[in-house]
């Protein structure tokens, strides 16, 4: 749980700085773009609770529920059966998928912010520099 508290309270510090500097560059892009960022990941980490929740419970149905099984969840993946695999893991990979594409998002966002795309031939933010 704290590698995922980590990774939220990642994604708001740069949900925050995105927000923070959003008025530098072109305030329509910003605002697509953060909420863009910002639905993609309450998406992916929702997905994540109903992640942990069903390899918890998939866990316990099987009588194995080790003790912080929650610290390295995906070695446990191997235990569960066929049905529960088809069950817990499309979480697993929604969650990390959208929360890889939403810090990507933040992370360009940043850069947008600070002109680093403006020196770009045909860039959206050309000339805003």
């Amino acid at each position: 749980m704290r590698e995922l508290f980590t990774v939220a309270v990642m994604f708001l510090a740069l949900v925050g700085l995105a927000y923070g500097i959003a008025f530098v560059g072109q305030p329509q892009i910003y605002e697509v773009a953060w909420l863009s960022m910002t639905v993609i990941g309450l998406i992916a980490i929702v997905a994540e609770i109903v992640y942990f929740a069903a390899l918890f419970l998939s866990l316990r149905s099987i009588g194995e529920v080790p003790d912080r099984w929650y610290a390295r969840s995906f070695e446990h993946h191997r235990r569960l059966s066929a049905g529960q695999q088809r069950v817990v893991l499309p979480f697993f990979y929604l969650g990390f998928v959208g929360l890889s594409v939403a810090l990507l998002i933040a992370v360009v966002l940043v850069f947008a912010s600070f002109g680093v795309f403006g020196d770009l031939p045909g860039s959206l933010f050309e000339g805003d520099s």
